[in-house]
């Protein structure tokens, strides 16, 4: 059920004798074994948590992993892995809630399978060479939209006794903090370093669970989602009702601050934008109007009455000899 082998000098690729019925490598048993005409054994592996980080690994993406339909943890980062992640992913391993990938040699898009793993609630894809637009489905997460208490995959026998405890090395912050007991209610998305562009999906803001999200080091392009600045709620937030925790966060909304405003729809902004620089240019128009019609009115009306010429160019001297008076 559980095999750590993190922390190691291992290379090369993890062998396919995993998935084969060579007696001697494997044990399976007689009421397990159907075999078919490439010899391989289709079985459901009872592996729920497999740790090889920080080696020397390489090849692609282990296949016989698709016959681990009880897997929860698959921890494979710091090593020297390559090609693609495999659309199999989503159907074959339905248990899983971590996937932590990080620090290899990774490249192509994320398949969409991917949103089918309504369990995960730890993706760390970072560092390496993935590219593409991220797909609108990555608000699918049910495990990050909601809590999903009671229901998700369990480690069963994993972390309850005192020869084995579960643990987890999530980058937040800068710096790579080790979760063990608070591990269930961890939720995390990394995808920094990597080569991903367009704009962020305005459904990353359905993950209303989701803690960490670090998408720095790509080249992303457009605007940051509007509601991506609310509280989280649910777990330990519950417990902050104290406003004062959040003094200096001037942006932040919602419970227990005040509530988030809500955002007109971006074609609405754009016509009030166009109704105010239309006023803005009638009012220009009509003061130049205004001054032209006024002067031209005037030197028009002291050129034609001579009476009015000759009592406004008296007034002018008058004027000129007070100011020398005084």
């Amino acid at each position: 059920m559980i095999l750590d082998l993190s922390d190691n000098k291992l290379s090369g690729g993890l062998p396919d004798c995993w998935s084969k019925s060579q007696r001697g490598i494997i044990e399976v048993p007689k009421s397990k074994r159907v075999e078919d005409t490439s010899s391989t054994v289709a079985y459901t592996m009872k592996l729920q948590s497999l740790h090889m980080r920080n080696n020397s690994l390489s090849g692609e993406f282990p296949s016989f992993l698709r016959l681990c339909k009880q897997l929860v943890i698959l921890d494979l980062g710091e090593n020297r892995y390559s090609g693609n992640i495999p659309t199999w992913i989503g159907e074959s391993l339905p248990s899983l809630r971590v996937l932590r990938l990080r620090s290899n040699f990774f490249d192509g898009n994320i398949p969409i399978q991917i949103s089918s793993l309504s369990f995960l609630q730890v993706l760390d894809l970072a560092c390496n060479n993935f590219s593409g637009n991220l797909p609108s489905s990555f608000g699918n997460f049910t495990a990050m939209v909601e809590i999903q208490e009671g229901s998700k995959p369990m480690l069963s026998n994993i972390s309850t006794g005192s020869y084995y405890e579960e643990s987890l090395l999530i980058s937040a912050k800068g710096s790579d903090l080790e979760y063990t007991s608070v591990l269930l209610l961890v939720t995390s998305i990394d995808l920094s370093h990597n080569n991903f562009f367009g704009e962020i999906p305005n459904e990353v803001t359905n993950l209303s669970v989701l803690y960490f999200l670090n998408l720095s080091g790509n080249h992303f392009t457009g605007n940051i989602p509007q509601n991506i600045g609310r509280i989280p709620s649910g777990y330990q937030f519950l417990t902050f009702n104290d406003p004062s925790i959040y003094i200096g966060n001037h942006n932040l909304c919602g419970q227990p601050l005040q509530d988030c405003p809500t955002h007109k729809p971006p074609h609405q902004e754009e016509e009030q934008v166009d109704e105010d620089d239309c006023d803005m240019i009638w009012i220009y128009a009509s003061s130049v109007l205004g001054f032209i019609l006024g002067f031209w009115s005037f030197v028009g009306t002291i050129m034609i009455k001579k009476d009015i010429r000759i009592s406004y160019l008296r007034f002018i001297d008058r004027t000129f000899d007070w100011f020398i008076k005084n």
